[in-house]
């Protein structure tokens, strides 16, 4: 007799054995024989349409990969969570827009505890299209151990690409909580190679601190492609670095 376990991932494998690479990608959630374990999502199949878009900032897009703004991390438009050992962690987005495309941006960190602001900015974007990021600056307060902190980022698009100043917009949202290390994990890490750390990260779920050193790890093409393939993100591989936001 089979048992239930077993006869579930038998189902499994009959099932992906007649799928074609391009319906493997519209069910994520089944995994082939093969693949390796990917990082759990609490959400539903894979999506990285951008949360609360009411405009075509995505038709801005002067790149080929068709991946819209999105946060670098795993996850969905509704989902996008990670933890982080940084007082002040970095926040990265792939925006593919041009800057003269783009009035502004907006970016702001909550402390869902107490319901507090703890962090807001407006921003421009760098000149070319690529990863961003959006650095907590030294003199704000470092985060708070176990407390869950909301980032939201908006993008007003410019109002003289579209036909509607109130229809100008994209936005997303998601999760960040800052955590300790366990003794045995920070002595991994202090040994640790870059591709180790990376790792390290990707395997404790510790999102925002793997693509703390981006820039280098955009110059290692192994490294690279291994973290964006842990976040869903492949499309990327040939993308630049853009650097900074910068002030209004």
């Amino acid at each position: 007799m089979i048992k239930p376990t077993r006869a579930i991932a038998l189902a499994l494998i009959d099932i992906t054995s007649w799928l074609t690479p391009a319906q493997v990608k519209l069910y994520p959630n089944i995994l082939l024989a093969s693949d390796p374990p990917r990082p759990p999502v609490t959400d539903g199949p894979t999506t990285r349409k951008p949360a609360g878009t009411r405009s075509s900032c995505t038709a801005l897009s002067k790149l080929s990969n068709n991946v819209p703004f999105t946060p670098l991390l795993p996850g969905t438009a509704s989902n996008f969570s990670g933890k982080t050992v940084a007082e002040r962690p970095s926040f990265w987005f792939y925006i593919p827009y041009q800057s003269n495309d783009v009035a502004s941006g907006e970016f702001s960190l909550e402390d869902l505890t107490n319901k507090k602001t703890i962090y807001q900015t407006s921003f421009k974007l760098p000149q070319i299209p690529g990863f961003v990021s959006i650095i907590i600056p030294a003199e704000n307060a470092p985060l708070n151990i176990n407390t869950q902190y909301r980032w939201t980022v908006t993008i007003y698009c410019n109002s003289q690409t579209q036909q509607s100043s109130d229809d100008n917009f994209v936005h997303h949202e998601g999760l960040v909580q800052r955590v300790t290390l366990s003794s045995d994990l920070e002595t991994q890490l202090k040994t640790a190679t870059l591709s180790q750390q990376i790792a390290i990260y990707i395997d404790n779920g510790i999102w925002y601190d793997a693509t703390t050193n981006l820039a280098e790890i955009r110059r290692r093409p192994n490294d690279w492609v291994k973290l964006l393939r842990a976040m869903g993100l492949e499309e990327l591989e040939r993308e630049q670095i853009a650097g900074s936001v910068l002030p209004p």
